[in-house]
């Protein structure tokens, strides 16, 4: 392995996909509010810095589980733009792990509309950055599919309940 490659941060990105059996604006409002987050993400918020719905320089601090764990998590909103339904976050994980997250809502009809999300894994530095992006390797593609196939059924059983 050269220098450069011990010294260059890797990455890894997945992007799912979903069709949505409820409204843009129903699905939009799930991701902008962090008190609901809990439905669809494994993420408990414990502090949100300023509070009210999301926006740009946000920070949202949390706690999840992984690896029989409780992991402390920091993100702040980069974007958050209601007229295009998009929306940035830029998560801080435990071990120097980095995931930015970005999520477009595209309007299909009245009552569905498509997500499009897309989750950059930035691993640290060095060979404990390449044994993380090892140890978590099965959840790089896992993990978003799950987390939009959840917000899919928080959405759409929140949209049947009215």
């Amino acid at each position: 392995m050269s220098d450069d490659a011990a010294v260059t941060r890797r990455s890894y990105t997945s992007c799912p996909t979903a069709v949505v059996d409820a409204s843009i604006e129903h699905v939009w409002s799930l991701v902008t509010r962090r008190e609901q987050w809990g439905d669809f993400y494994d993420l408990v918020v414990t502090r949100v810095t300023p509070p009210g719905c999301a926006h740009a320089g946000q920070q949202v601090v949390g706690v999840t589980h992984a690896w029989g764990l409780r992991l402390r998590i920091s993100a702040r909103f980069t974007e958050v733009n209601e007229s295009t339904h998009s929306l940035r976050i830029d998560f801080q994980m435990p071990f120097g792990l980095r995931v930015v997250e970005e999520m477009r809502l595209a309007k299909i009809d009245r009552e569905r509309c498509r997500v499009i999300y897309g989750c950059n894994f930035e691993f640290p530095k060095g060979w404990h950055g390449k044994l993380l992006e090892l140890m978590v390797s099965d959840e790089l593609e896992t993990g978003p599919a799950d987390s939009l196939d959840r917000l899919k059924r928080a959405a759409e059983a929140r949209e049947i309940a009215g």
